[in-house]
């Protein structure tokens, strides 16, 4: 790396620091004021440090998902910032004058650019769903809250699966009740549980639920052929197991629970499909947007390049605008295309691949406008 690559490179992540910190900080405080009371409630006779503490954990925990929601277009902000102040300073000139493409000279953007991509993905795929109890609490609780949730349909196994209480950093169900139909038994029936607790895939056993101290026990149960894979006894004779690939994430916050996954989970879930139609189509679509975001971050650079470092003797300040239009109206049109994606109008894959195609096409058709 030369100096220039090193001096670029400090001051895009510097500048990215600045604007995370700000994003961060304005959250915070518009959030925090909002639900104080909440906080209040948690904290109880502490006084102020425990109610600090209580904010301090749950923002550090929610700093995660800020950073995944706005860590994409902060990267495209922050290169379009070091190039206009290159420009405006005037420290690109000389670098032009002595015969060295634009595009050399931005290269360090672009490798801060991917670097950012790759803290995105470290971030989504390993720490995002270890903490995903805490990202869905409400304000003030932790993931060791019980939490209530609205009782689901598995369309796989034709099961209702409820309970009194939702623990999503045990994966478990308190009071659980399970409503097996007919074809699976020989009549419908509830079986009920002091506890219900998710058991993953692995090693060759199905996904399902164990049902802790059941009533009635499977001795007690009349289990068709239909059934018999999936409601099984357990060493335990008080112990049932039922098949499901229905997952606790799946009962609570079921509409957006999906997006703290990690991609290795989220491409089981779609292979293993137990919900709705339309919640099979959002995880598709999710799982496609998580494909096409670090190619998406990098066309958005390569737009903001041509834009900003313009031929054309136009004042900075135009530069910027019409570059901060052209990235928004993309920005946009991708936003507006998963809206479309949801809706089942056009192919989840397609909504999130367009964007990708028209930002593409329209950074190449743009690319002689840059500086030379």
């Amino acid at each position: 790396m030369k100096t220039i690559d090193r001096y670029l490179l400090a001051r895009y992540f510097y500048i990215f620091a600045v604007f995370f910190t700000a994003a961060m900080g304005l959250f915070i405080v518009a959030d925090g004021f909002t639900n104080l009371d909440d906080f209040q409630h948690r904290a109880g006779d502490g006084g102020t440090r425990a109610l600090l503490a209580s904010m301090g954990q749950h923002y550090l925990y929610q700093s995660s998902r800020i950073f995944s929601l706005a860590g994409p277009t902060l990267a495209v902000m922050s290169a379009m910032s070091v190039l206009a102040l290159t420009l405006r300073f005037g420290e690109i000139h000389p670098l032009l004058a002595a015969g060295v493409p634009l595009y050399r000279v931005t290269l360090p953007l672009i490798g801060g650019v991917i670097a950012v991509n790759v803290l995105l993905t470290i971030n989504e795929e390993l720490i995002i769903p270890r903490i995903a109890p805490h990202l869905q609490t409400k304000h003030g609780d932790s993931g060791s809250d019980a939490q209530g949730f609205e009782p689901t349909y598995d369309v796989t196994t034709l099961i209702w699966i409820s309970g009194a209480e939702l623990f999503a950093d045990q994966g478990t169900i308190r009071g659980a009740k399970f409503l097996v139909p007919n074809p699976l038994l020989s009549e419908k029936t509830f079986i009920s549980a002091a506890e219900a607790v998710y058991q993953p895939e692995q090693r060759g056993r199905p996904a399902g639920w164990l049902l802790k101290q059941a009533e009635p026990r499977f001795d007690q149960l009349r289990v068709m052929p239909q059934g018999q894979e999936i409601v099984c006894s357990q060493p335990d004779p008080n112990d049932v197991f039922i098949r499901s690939s229905m997952t606790f994430d799946q009962l609570y916050n079921r509409s957006t629970g999906y997006r703290y996954l990690s991609t290795k989970d989220l491409i089981w879930r779609i292979r293993n499909p137990s919900a709705s139609t339309s919640t099979h189509r959002a995880h598709v679509l999710h799982l496609h947007e998580r494909l096409t975001r670090p190619l998406l971050t990098l066309v958005g650079l390569f737009l903001v390049i041509p834009l900003v470092a313009r031929r054309e003797k136009l004042s900075l300040i135009t530069n910027v605008a019409m570059c901060m239009a052209s990235v928004a109206s993309i920005y946009g049109a991708s936003q507006a295309l998963l809206l479309i994606g949801q809706t089942g109008w056009i192919e989840p894959a397609a909504c999130a691949w367009l964007p990708l195609i028209g930002g593409g096409s329209l950074g190449a058709w743009l690319s002689p406008l840059a500086r030379t």
